[in-house]
């Protein structure tokens, strides 16, 4: 699910050079390309993980907010299910190719800010190859592991609101 209906609703190279911020410009087109490949493994591995323990949940779509550009826009929602309300906002913009998400603030938190920074530190302790290295082998190991599917039934509801 996670692979057919969020990633390509990504727009993924912009996610992965603002989560590599000042990096982005020293790395290699390889580099680059094996980047967003492991990162996106990493997101399909952690939002199907999210999406799996969720028993059921609605989503309601609260007033959009403008960017500073016509081709930008925060999209606001809140889910409820289980517990408490989470706010959840996604950063969209227009790069010619329909609206697509380039972060996602949960609770106000920043998908690419945390991303960032975790990433920065393991680049200036490691270097590139050393985030790659690590982003494979944790992805490789994750795999590997056994997922339960039991929790979630796999239905979302979506209530739409002004």
């Amino acid at each position: 699910m996670v692979d057919e209906v969020l990633i390509p609703n990504v727009d993924l190279d912009r996610v992965s050079s603002l989560v590599l911020g000042r990096f982005w410009k020293k790395t290699t087109d390889d580099q680059k390309k094996s980047f967003k490949y492991e990162f996106k493994r990493m997101l399909v591995r952690t939002y199907a993980t999210a999406f799996n323990e969720l028993d059921d949940w609605n989503m309601t779509y609260l007033a959009s907010r403008q960017g500073k550009t016509t081709d930008d826009i925060l999209v606001r929602t809140k889910v409820t299910g289980d517990g408490p309300p989470v706010a959840v906002d996604y950063r969209m913009r227009d790069g010619g190719q329909g609206w697509k998400v380039y972060d996602v603030k949960i609770e106000g938190m920043s998908l690419v800010t945390n991303y960032r920074s975790s990433f920065n530190r393991l680049i200036r302790t490691s270097g590139m190859e050393g985030l790659l290295t690590h982003l494979r082998e944790n992805n490789d190991q994750k795999a590997v592991s056994p997922v339960d599917d039991s929790p979630g039934d796999g239905k979302v509801s979506q209530v739409a609101s002004n």
